[in-house]
């Protein structure tokens, strides 16, 4: 394909002639490709109404890997997340390697997908075997499948809302329960019972983790009990991010007849320090999930504030 040796020799070459053009056009992919690449450094040149997207297009219906990469990079820069993930999974799929490494960034990005985790360290060692750029991220992926692996060891997992739990909250036996009552006492700012959470998390945890915590349904209620064990954890091992997720707006609990959906919580919250979390690996703890609606809203706004990944772990879970 001697076009491709200098994109600057390239408009010359398509627009000298107009049956080459249209010859190339319909028949080559590459050539659609190519022409793409210099359209969108020479937007001028544009030809009887076709666009960059176009050629784009055409080019993946020759099955160009490079051309279904891009049209993924096109969507991305609009927002269109789903369709950029979709044509980003196409390209990996291509074994085309710059689509591997950003489809598994994006996937560990993307709330409430299943395995991502896993589907994120498939591709990025698939891409690491090409590129040396996919090694950092590779690594922090497998000390955050490790950190998981441990958690499993030690504490239970809710598959269906895919965050961690320590142990059963039984709401109707609160007062005789000891453990729900360990959780009562947090929630009441008890130093004993905050110290035995503590304990229990802090050894897990690595100096990278960014440690954050879900808000008190009032507004007011800043000091709660598991941001107090949030923050003891930090003192020990990772980052301080008990002042990043707030809330901005009470809401009524959920205990009390408040919805149990995530726009409820969503709406309600906010992100602050966001250079705490960029590109981070966050811990996101709760007293007491049920539904599982508070935490993955926390996830949904940590994730869209620029974390690489957020795991979730509640003291308890309501049975």
């Amino acid at each position: 394909m001697f076009f491709v040796q200098s994109e600057n020799t390239l408009p010359f070459f398509f627009w000298s002639s107009k049956m080459l053009y249209t010859k190339f056009y319909t028949s080559s992919g590459l050539a659609q490709y190519y022409l793409a690449k210099v359209l969108r450094k020479n937007p001028h040149l544009l030809y009887e109404g076709k666009n960059i997207r176009d050629l784009l297009y055409g080019a993946v219906m020759k099955m160009i890997p490079e051309a279904v990469f891009e049209l993924g990079q096109l969507f991305e820069q609009e927002n269109k997340w789903e369709k950029a993930k979709h044509f980003y999974r196409v390209a990996a799929h291509m074994d085309y390697a710059p689509a591997q490494y950003f489809f598994a960034k994006m996937k560990l990005r993307t709330p409430f997908s299943r395995m991502k985790l896993h589907i994120a360290h498939h591709w990025l060692k698939m891409c690491s075997e090409k590129t040396g750029k996919a090694i950092p991220l590779l690594n922090q992926v497998e000390k955050i499948v490790q950190f998981e692996n441990d958690l499993k060891q030690h504490f239970y997992y809710d598959k269906g809302n895919e965050n961690f739990f320590i142990c059963n909250y039984l709401s109707n036996e609160k007062y005789e329960d000891e453990y729900s009552m360990r959780i009562l006492g947090v929630k009441g700012r008890k130093q004993a019972d905050i110290a035995y959470f503590s304990e229990r998390i802090s050894p897990l945890v690595s100096d990278e983790i960014v440690i954050c915590c879900f808000p008190s349904s009032d507004h007011r209620n800043i000091l709660t009990g598991i941001r107090k064990i949030a923050q003891f954890i930090a003192q020990e091992k990772g980052i301080d991010g008990t002042d990043c997720l707030v809330r901005w707006k009470s809401r009524e609990k959920s205990s009390y007849g408040g919805e149990r959906n995530i726009q409820s919580h969503v709406q309600t919250m906010k992100v602050f320090q966001r250079e705490k979390i960029v590109g981070k690996h966050v811990l996101l703890l709760d007293d007491v999930t049920t539904s599982g609606s508070s935490l993955r809203a926390g996830e949904q706004l940590l994730l869209e504030a620029g974390a690489l990944y957020v795991t979730k772990l509640a003291l308890g879970k309501t049975k």
